[in-house]
């Protein structure tokens, strides 16, 4: 069944899910957004459910260098990860994932979001900035304030346990996961054949997309996805009647009215003010909360006093038929 729905704080009781989600934002080193945990959770139940199996294709997109890529691939999915933005392949996956990565220079397209996310490799910060991490761990024994501000201590630990995680990782025998390639496109003109991928994910990419093009996108979502396979696709939500732009993520918070436009079938679960404050009252939601968000004066995160969230995660399940 097509379905449109608000991703609510119960997907946080998968604690599986969240274990395995918690070693792969360790061994990459990588922050995790505010409500990545609920889309993460969602999309690897919803392929689970559609059975899905090891050494299907997945085509990640909008997959960025984000982590759902990887954690796919440990499951043993080989994975299409496109993006309209340059990558290159991140250090703490060599060694780890088969990657490979096609022509990064040939898209005769242009978006403002592209490139807007850079994710700092963890051994290269040790090496160039071991100095300035020591000066303010220095400087943190006279500032305890410094440190609940910047978060310097932390992200050190982070830091070493990442690259320790990392080398283990590195000597195992990761011959059951799967291949990532790694696709330079737009999702209105994706280079992939008709009905060639199991099933296709977006982990909060479409908002950061033309508009204008958002039903070419779909309609290429859904051509290259195999029949009676899913499409899982999160995105930003918004309650009000028209789409808002949200300046800080550079990402559009779309209408339910938009999101139904994708299909004429959709059961709808959107009670947005219950899941809003079901979020904001969760402790374990607060808990892994990252440090960056509250430690931004300008977030409406900051100090974990936010009364609003500024848009939810919703999920848009589709059933190629």
């Amino acid at each position: 069944m097509n379905k449109i729905s608000l991703l609510s704080i119960e997907y946080l009781k998968d604690k599986r899910k969240l274990d395995e989600i918690d070693y792969w934002l360790k061994i990459m080193g990588r922050p995790q957004g505010w409500h990545y945990d609920l889309d993460i959770v969602w999309i690897l139940s919803e392929l689970e459910k559609a059975g899905i199996k090891k050494g299907d294709t997945i085509l990640d997109a909008g997959g960025g260098l984000g982590i759902t890529q990887f954690i796919l691939a440990s499951r043993g999915y080989n994975v299409i990860s496109l993006d309209f933005s340059k990558r290159k392949i991140p250090i703490l996956s060599k060694g780890i994932f088969d990657i490979k990565i096609e022509d990064q220079e040939g898209l005769d397209y242009e978006h403002n979001y592209m490139g807007s996310v850079d994710y700092k490799e963890t051994n290269k910060t040790i090496n160039n900035k071991g100095s300035s991490i020591v000066k303010s761990l220095y400087n943190f024994l006279f500032n305890k304030t410094l440190i609940q501000k910047s978060g310097i201590i932390n992200n050190f630990f982070k830091t070493r346990e990442t690259l320790k995680l990392n080398r283990i990782e590195k000597e195992k025998n990761n011959s059951n996961y799967g291949s990532i390639k790694f696709l330079r496109a737009s999702f209105h003109d994706m280079p992939i054949a008709n009905g060639s991928v199991d099933a296709l994910v977006s982990v909060s990419a479409i908002e950061h997309a033309d508009k204008k093009l958002m039903l070419k996108n779909h309609s290429e979502m859904l051509r290259a996805v195999k029949k009676g396979g899913p499409l899982l696709i999160s995105t930003s939500a918004t309650s009000n009647r028209e789409d808002i732009f949200d300046e800080k993520t550079l990402g559009w918070c779309f209408s339910l009215d938009s999101l139904k436009k994708l299909d004429n079938d959709f059961d709808i679960d959107y009670d947005y003010k219950k899941v809003e404050n079901d979020i904001l009252k969760s402790k374990e939601w607060l808990n892994r909360l990252d440090s960056y968000y509250y430690s931004d004066p300008e977030s409406v995160f900051y100090n974990k006093r936010m009364q609003t969230l500024p848009y939810l995660p919703v999920g848009i399940k589709i059933i190629k038929s």
